[in-house]
């Protein structure tokens, strides 16, 4: 959530508010290797949910037919470091970030010869977003890892930005909320 609302939403809503669900890093890269290097914000810990994802990473590679899941990267306590082997062609890739939790650093790196840059390709395309709100399910809850919550598939699915507004627990139709759903012009749904 943006930092205005920090006053205006219960603690509670605020707090989930910074974790980064729904939220991924797009790149294209050429390198045998990704490395990831992040640290979590609150480095939460849940006895019914994997530590993949509540503060793991999800590594996505695009293909002819679509997304393709590659790599998670698994946390190590409160600042975590992943190598990921990837291809080493030329590839389009999407990062997807933790769903209970936020990212305080995030860096991404490619082997000494490598190249890493701005994506070519609008995937999930730049079309209206698909707002959802709601709590623990649509947040991500119990998703083994970051790119297996429902809206990150739909998402990939329909080739469309989906917004994840869930709050798990806390998806109560607070008026702070459904006013910053309607600052966003003209979503598909």
């Amino acid at each position: 959530l943006p930092g205005y609302l920090e006053a205006k939403c219960r603690k509670p809503v605020w707090k989930l508010g910074q974790n980064s669900a729904g939220l991924y890093i797009r790149f294209r890269a050429e390198t045998d290797s990704v490395y990831v290097r992040w640290t979590p914000k609150f480095d939460n810990h849940m006895y019914h949910m994997t530590d993949v994802g509540i503060k793991g990473l999800d590594l996505y590679y695009l293909t002819d037919d679509g997304w393709r899941f590659c790599r998670s990267a698994r946390p190590k306590g409160n600042g975590s470091v992943s190598k990921m082997k990837v291809g080493g062609e030329e590839t389009e890739y999407l990062l997807y970030l933790p769903l209970y939790d936020g990212v305080s650093s995030l860096e991404i790196a490619v082997d000494g010869d490598g190249t890493i840059g701005q994506p070519l390709v609008k995937s999930p395309s730049a079309e209206k977003p698909v707002i959802m709100y709601g709590s623990s399910i649509l947040q991500g809850g119990c998703a083994s890892r970051p790119g297996m919550a429902h809206t990150n598939i739909m998402s990939r699915m329909l080739n469309r930005p989906f917004i994840n507004l869930g709050f798990s627990g806390s998806g109560k139709g607070e008026p702070e909320i459904a006013r910053q759903i309607a600052t966003i012009a003209d979503p598909a749904m």
